[in-house]
């Protein structure tokens, strides 16, 4: 029990750690949207909880995040709500196909 437990936790370790220059890109979409279609590994946080969950994941509040939603509506009161928050390396990333485009120029997604 105990190596599954510290292996859970290596493993949650090397997902949080990212490259210096790497922002988080996280969801703002529905849990129904995200079902139908999500990018691998990206964070879910619905916009009207954008706040609090971010905090809880993300106190740093220099960390680099960019927010999609459909087409970047949500995405853009994500952006307003954690500069509100005091974040200040946020931005609205658009919709998720634009955030596709950006991430996986080569993939047939």
């Amino acid at each position: 029990m105990k190596n599954v437990v510290l292996v859970l936790l290596l493993a949650i370790a090397c997902v949080a750690v990212r490259a210096a220059d790497e922002p988080v890109y996280i969801d703002v979409r529905t849990w129904a949207e995200h079902k139908v279609s999500s990018i691998e590994g990206d964070p879910r946080i619905h916009v009207s909880e954008i706040v609090e969950g971010v905090t809880a994941q993300f106190p740093d509040k220099s960390t680099a995040i960019r927010f999609y939603c459909a087409r970047g509506v949500r995405a853009q009161t994500a952006v307003q709500r954690l500069q509100a928050a005091g974040y200040t390396d946020v931005e609205n990333a658009g919709g998720i196909d634009d955030v596709r485009q950006l991430r996986f120029p080569n993939s047939s997604r």
